[in-house]
Order: C-alpha cells, then structure tokens, then sequence
C-alpha cells in the first residue's frame, strides 16, 4: 500500500507539513530539499480521501487529528514541528490543541481560528462558491480554474498557476466537497491562548481569505506567538514566495529544535 506522505532528508527533527482544502502533499514538493536541512527530516502528508479513499470515515477535525497521529506512528515520528496552511493550518491547530505532547512547535500559514461568524453569511457564501459549480456538473478542473488563481497576486505566475490547477484537478470531488462543508464548522478561537508551544503565525500581505490581522491576533494570543507576514503574497503565499517561506520555517524549526533539545 502507497504510504500517504512524501519526504525529502533524516535526522531526530522531523517537520510535518499539511496542504489546504485546494492543494495535495505534492504541492509542497519542490520546498522538501531547501527545509531538510542537515538532522531534518521533513514530511508532507496527503490528506485522507486526497489519494482517493476514505474520505467519508476521516473527514472531520476529529479524524483528520486520528489519522494525523497514525501517520506519524507509521513514520516513526514521536514529536514534530507541524506546519499547516490554510485547511491544513485548522488541522495542525486542532492537533496540537488535542495532542500537544506530539507537537514540538507549530507554524500556521494563511488560516483562521475559526471559520466565519454566528450569523452563517460566510459559511452559505462559502459553501455555495466551492460547491454548487460542482452540483452543477463542474469538474474539479474547471473548478481549479476558477479558484487558484483567485487566491494568488495579480499577475499571478502562470507556470504556479498551472501547476496547482493540475493538482487540484485530481482532488476526489467527494474528498474536496467533505472537507470544504467541514471547514466551515470549525472553531478553535479558544484553543489559541492555551497553546505550550512555540508558535509562528505566517500571514500573506494581500490574503483576503485569512487576513494578516486574524493571523497577528492569533499571534498574540499564543503564549508563545509571533507574526510573521510575507508581501507580494495573497492565499497560497508559501507556494507564490517559497525562498521567503523556508526561510522563515528554516529559523523556526531550527529554534524549536535548540529549545526542545
């Protein structure tokens, strides 16, 4: 059976990185061999469902958190410096709220505490412009059209927007419209403040979809927060400045890895 992660390097300090709800493992790929730097093994996973199965039994924040840390049993990874972006980055800060032992220090890229507000306006916006070109017999490429470049700078960089649509494009419907209705149920605003970790808080200059505000606020929430933002970067900043990106994760990890030594 394929195992559900790429990784690139070895050591005793192991950094798990997490994609968003639009993305897969192989987006991160061609930032694997700049962050495993000497005694670093880094790690990025395929969400459940993202390779095809089991998107119905594991979506969900309590079963992503689950198959998170069988994953990390499977790699032989006791704790990590976890990294997630957008979707992912809910996930790692859902994990490191129900197993902080596991994590080592946690970086949250482009995402939010907790999706909209009680009224539901965002949610039903939300849901309706991820969901209903897909009801309507979109495919997941047509939909990556749309969305990929709606998340990145203008101009955006054609030969990244191409890649990522392609990626998109083999995204299961079934895993992607999952994931999507459960983002917009999640809320771990309280979670922040109790936090032992190191916490780095990355936030794209132009990211409408998780502003630089929501990510300096976590940041200060964090006992050990800090904010750091990247310019000429929107939604899928670690993707549209990726030298700026490992360079930030490269001293954090580094960091966590002195302080956790």
């Amino acid at each position: 059976m394929k195992r559900p992660w790429i990784e690139a390097g070895s050591g005793p300090v192991a950094v798990v990185l997490l994609h968003g709800v639009s993305t897969r493992a192989e987006a991160w790929a061609p930032l694997l061999p700049s962050l495993a730097a000497p005694g670093r093994r880094v790690l990025a996973w395929d969400l459940p469902g993202y390779g095809g199965a089991d998107h119905e039994a594991l979506t969900g924040f309590e079963g992503w958190s689950e198959a998170l840390c069988r994953m990390q049993d499977a790699a032989g990874v006791r704790r990590c410096v976890l990294v997630g972006h957008s979707l992912g980055g809910m996930i790692a800060l859902d994990f490191a709220a129900r197993r902080p032992e596991r994590v080592l220090a946690l970086a949250l890229a482009c995402t939010t505490p907790g999706f909209g507000a009680v009224d539901g306006r965002r949610q039903r916006e939300y849901l309706a412009r991820r969901l209903d070109p897909l009801a309507a017999g979109a495919s997941m490429a047509e939909v990556a059209a749309q969305e990929i470049p709606s998340m990145m700078c203008d101009p955006a960089d054609p030969a990244l927007v191409a890649r990522l649509c392609a990626l998109m494009a083999t995204i299961p419907p079934a895993a992607y419209a999952a994931a999507i209705r459960a983002i917009t149920a999640f809320d771990r605003r309280s979670a922040v403040s109790a936090l032992p970790m190191p916490v780095l808080c990355i936030a794209g200059g132009e990211d409408r979809l998780a502003p630089s505000e929501v990510l300096a606020s976590m940041a200060r929430r964090a006992p050990k927060g800090r904010i750091a933002a990247l310019d000429q970067a929107a939604h899928l900043a670690p993707f549209e400045r990726p030298e700026a990106f490992v360079a930030l994760l490269d001293e954090f990890a580094t960091a966590a890895q002195r302080e956790g030594a």
